[in-house]
């Protein structure tokens, strides 16, 4: 399943991948998508931790997608 988590979305994490269904309870909040020089990218959560997803499709500054 393809999923885009965009600045200020919330979900959580199940062993490295982040999910975003609705039924589940908010535990992070996006604050910023990081973009870096070797092409990586990864999602700075409200808790000052980073989250880099398994499967990266695409991203930009202000979103990210994610195979989950």
């Amino acid at each position: 399943m393809a999923v885009t988590l965009s600045v200020g979305a919330v979900g959580k994490i199940f062993s490295g991948e982040v999910r975003s269904e609705v039924d589940i309870i908010p535990v992070f909040k996006v604050v910023r998508v990081m973009m870096t020089t070797n092409g990586t990218s990864g999602l700075l959560l409200s808790d000052g931790t980073q989250s880099i997803p398994t499967i990266l499709t695409s991203s930009s500054r202000e979103a990210i997608n994610v195979h989950i």
